[in-house]
C-alpha cells in the first residue's frame, strides 16, 4: 500500500508536467512540497523582447527632396474681411526661372476700396522654401459706388520692381507653389513690404517652410 500511495503522488506531480508543458526544473519545492511555476509566455508576448528596452523608440526617417519637373501652378481666393477678396492665378515656369500672375483684387461694398499684396512661396518635396516673390506694390479696388468694386493686374517676373529671392537649385528641385494674400493698407504697405523681405531674406531659419513663412508674414501685418 505504502508503495502504491507514492506511485499516486508521483503520477499527480508529473501529470500538469506533461500536460501543461512544465518542466521540472520549474517545480519549486518549497517547505517539501513541490510547487510548480508557469511556463514562460511564447516569444513576442508578455512582456519586452530580449535585448530590447521596454518601449522601443524609432527615429523617422528624415525626408529627402526629390527632383520635380514641368511649371507649377497655384490659384488661390483669399478673403482678407469686411467683404474684401483678393484672387490670385500664378505660375512658376520652370524652363525660365519666372513667374507670371494675375490677381484680382474685389470690394463688395459701396464704399470704402482698399489695397493687398499676393505673395508667392515655393517649395521643394519636402516643403523647404526655395523662393518668394511680390508684386513691386499693393494692388486695390475701389468700392462700388466709387468705381466698378474690381480690378485686375497681370504681373511677374518682367513687371516694374518685381521682388524676389529665389535659391540656386529652384530650378531642378521647386515641386510646389502657393500664394497668400495680405493687408496692405496704403500708408503702411512700405513697412509691411519691408518686414516680409526682412523675413525673406535675412531670417532663413524662420521662413524655411511654407507654414513658418506664412506665419511670419501674418506677424508683419
Amino acid at each position: 500500500m505504502r508503495s502504491l500511495a507514492k506511485t499516486l503522488i508521483a503520477l499527480a506531480v508529473l501529470a500538469p508536467v506533461a500536460l501543461g508543458g512544465i518542466t521540472p526544473a520549474q517545480a519549486q519545492p518549497v517547505g517539501g512540497a513541490a510547487v510548480l511555476l508557469p511556463p514562460p509566455p511564447p516569444p513576442g508576448q508578455g512582456g519586452p523582447r530580449p535585448g530590447l528596452a521596454e518601449t522601443e523608440t524609432k527615429t523617422p526617417a528624415a525626408c529627402v527632396p526629390q527632383p520635380a519637373s514641368g511649371d507649377l501652378h497655384a490659384a488661390k481666393s483669399t478673403y482678407l474681411g469686411a467683404a474684401h477678396y483678393q484672387n490670385s492665378d500664378v505660375w512658376y515656369h520652370r524652363d525660365q526661372n519666372t513667374i507670371t500672375a494675375a490677381t484680382t483684387t474685389i470690394s463688395n461694398n459701396w464704399f470704402g476700396g482698399f489695397h493687398a499684396t499676393p505673395i508667392v512661396v515655393v517649395s521643394d518635396s519636402c516643403g523647404e522654401v526655395l523662393g518668394k516673390a511680390y508684386p513691386g506694390s499693393p494692388f486695390w479696388a475701389s468700392g462700388k459706388f466709387e468705381g466698378n468694386g474690381s480690378r485686375t493686374d497681370n504681373w511677374g517676373s518682367a513687371s516694374a520692381g518685381f521682388k524676389y529671392a529665389f535659391s540656386s537649385d529652384i530650378q531642378k528641385m521647386a515641386a510646389r507653389i502657393d500664394v497668400q494674400s495680405v493687408w496692405t493698407p496704403k500708408p503702411r504697405w512700405g513697412a509691411i513690404l519691408d518686414c516680409v523681405a526682412k523675413a525673406v531674406l535675412a531670417d532663413p531659419a524662420t521662413t524655411v517652410t511654407v507654414v513658418g513663412f506664412l506665419g511670419q508674414v501674418g506677424k508683419c501685418i
